[in-house]
């Protein structure tokens, strides 16, 4: 089971609460965090989030072109989410 909540404050702010459920006794956060719309069309994200490391690792696996993901994300990528900041 997979609990998530997102979204926006109008012209200004982002957010968004992932939490996963798998194993009842340790429930994982997946993605918390926090996000400003900067001026210039530029985001700043500082949180829990995913790594981003090649287009296949951000996106959901049923929209990939091969059955599995490229053996680099396993091998560089393992834990694809980590606490950071992030700014496109």
């Amino acid at each position: 089971i997979r609990i998530e909540a997102q979204g926006d404050v109008p012209d200004l702010m982002l957010w968004r609460l992932q939490f996963d459920f798998n194993e009842p006794a340790n429930p994982e956060i997946k993605d918390v965090y926090l996000g400003w719309k900067l001026p210039g069309n530029q985001t700043l994200i500082v949180g829990n989030q995913k790594r981003p490391i090649g287009l296949d690792s951000i996106h959901s696996s049923r929209f990939t072109v091969f059955m599995e993901r490229p053996l680099s994300n396993d091998a560089f990528n393992e834990d694809a989410r980590r606490l950071g900041v992030q700014m496109w």
